[in-house]
């Protein structure tokens, strides 16, 4: 036994017992004594155990980890839900009555006819300057 460690003993009842029994078989403490000397530690805030600080610590790091996601999954779905609630708002705002050119009528010239039916080289023949021969 170590020098630092001292043997206390005490009566229990039956159902405190039994209690402290079903405690040591939820956390696979090897002896009734064990299990009682981690009850005390966390009764009195005493985290010096070496398994319950590391327990402690792991389950620090895990909650530390978990807050972060809830934050940063937080500020997505309140990201998402301003986005639906602009596209929402968007889509019911009245739409401008707009002509689009396809719909409207086109009107050509009816005065040269023939340059519609011209062959692509008699085109290009009509921006050459007078008197140059091609």
């Amino acid at each position: 036994m170590a020098k630092d460690q001292h043997r206390v003993s005490i009566k229990l009842s039956s159902e405190l017992r039994q209690q402290l029994k079903t405690y040591k078989a939820s956390r696979g403490k090897r002896s009734l004594a064990a299990a009682a000397e981690e009850i005390l530690a966390t009764h009195f805030h005493l985290t010096h155990l070496p398994t319950q600080q590391a327990a402690t610590n792991g389950s620090i790091e895990r909650i530390a980890t978990l807050e972060a996601r809830v934050t940063y999954l937080s500020e997505q779905l309140e990201a998402l839900k301003q986005s639906i609630a602009t596209n929402q708002a968007h889509d019911s705002a009245p739409k401008p009555n707009v002509i689009h050119p396809a719909s409207s009528p086109v009107s050509m010239p009816e005065d040269d006819d023939d340059d519609m039916y011209d062959e692509p080289d008699e085109i290009l023949y009509n921006f050459l300057e007078p008197g140059v021969q091609p």
